[in-house]
């Protein structure tokens, strides 16, 4: 697998992480007990029977993604919702597109600046590494703990 190929499987896996995720905008909320953060979701609607009106109520409320959970390890920390909320799927998601933007434009470029070289001067062998190795390798540094990265690629 090279280099170009590893960057857009693992954009690929962010994109389905993220699309998996419960719909944004979060925010990150203070929680019901002392010291105890959630991170909220986006809205959503729900049924539920109001049995002292007999009647069926539709609200609205926002989802809790991540919850205080006391005794199951969940968000202790208001620096730790802050930063689950600050990075929801719809952040992961316009990242992912601007990261495959700058991928296709690299790939699309130096397609078009060989094909043009070729014909003008007769190269072949036009080598991208000056401009775009170093570029598309630190875009890939933060998967270097995948087990399909190369140490080779470490800039």
């Amino acid at each position: 697998m090279g280099l170009i190929e590893f960057l857009r499987a693992r954009l690929d896996e962010d994109r389905a992480v993220a699309e998996a995720a419960p719909a944004g905008p979060w925010k990150a909320a203070p929680g019901d007990d002392e010291g105890t953060w959630r991170v909220l979701g986006g809205f959503s609607t729900h049924e539920r029977f109001n049995s002292a009106t007999d009647t069926r109520e539709i609200t609205t409320r926002r989802e809790e993604v991540a919850g205080p959970g006391l005794g199951a390890g969940g968000v202790r920390s208001e620096g730790a919702a802050v930063h689950m909320a600050r990075h929801d799927p719809e952040r992961v998601l316009a990242a992912v597109d601007a990261q495959r933007r700058i991928l296709d434009e690299f790939v699309t470029s130096l397609t078009q600046r060989d094909k043009e070289n070729d014909e003008t001067f007769g190269l072949t062998d036009w080598n991208f590494e000056p401009t775009a190795l170093p570029l598309l390798r630190l875009l890939a540094l933060p998967y270097a703990d995948h087990p399909d990265y190369q140490d080779e690629w470490r800039p």
